[in-house]
């Protein structure tokens, strides 16, 4: 499989992208792949700062921020398996160039935070950037109507993905750690659903993939 590039989308603060980045990135190291993080938040950029707390993924996050990240991104892209966008809270600048430059977006939605406001411009912006877009549900607590509701809302889109992540205080404990859930709490619900998060995505992917050689950034995929 060449190199993808996975964006994190989400429209509203709060919607679990980093967390994600930060687990799907792990998870997929897990697995064997070389995985680099970019973190485009500027103001706020909290894979960074993640990785601040305990240096675990230290390494593999690079902060990009220039008005051009195509040099950058493409340098990252052909050291690694995967590179995996953080993105800021909004619609702005550097959201769309991150899904413009992606391969794959990846739309986290939490219950507690649902915005259809929010969410219809995560969206919007993988579809004019033409690209492929799955949502999953975040931050959930299962058998809850507000979980029911959203699995429908999402379903309904048939750009569904079938993970799920529970609510955890797991997750707030690994940011406090600088960890990701594998390394700080190994085969806890929380790891085992970002496992399975990773699998599906990787799958995902493969039936994206056409038989090509590595692309770079900005060429059509």
């Amino acid at each position: 499989m060449k190199s993808k590039i996975i964006s994190i989308l989400q429209s509203k603060g709060g919607g679990t992208k980093t967390t994600t980045c930060i687990n799907l990135a792990g998870a997929l190291i897990e697995k064997g792949f070389k995985v680099a993080i970019g973190d485009m938040d500027k103001e706020k950029p909290d894979a960074t700062l993640w990785a601040d707390n305990g240096g675990e993924f230290s390494s593999i996050i690079h902060l990009v921020t220039e008005d051009n990240p195509i040099e950058k991104l493409n340098a990252l892209k052909m050291d690694n398996d995967f590179l995996i966008l953080d993105t800021p809270p909004n619609s702005g600048t550097a959201s769309l160039k991150a899904v413009m430059l992606s391969d794959i977006a990846i739309i986290p939605c939490a219950q507690s935070s649902l915005d259809k406001n929010a969410l219809t411009q995560s969206i919007t912006a993988a579809q004019i950037a033409n690209k492929p877009y799955y949502m999953f549900a975040s931050n959930i607590k299962k058998n809850t109507k507000l979980f029911q509701r959203l699995q429908k809302e999402i379903r309904e889109t048939q750009k569904d993905l079938k993970t799920y992540i529970s609510h955890s205080v797991v997750a707030m404990e690994c940011q406090e750690s600088g960890q990701w859930v594998g390394s700080y709490r190994p085969n806890c619900t929380l790891h085992l659903q970002f496992k399975q998060l990773s699998t599906e995505i990787i799958s995902l992917i493969e039936s994206l993939q056409q038989p090509s050689q590595k692309s770079v950034v900005g060429e059509s995929i």
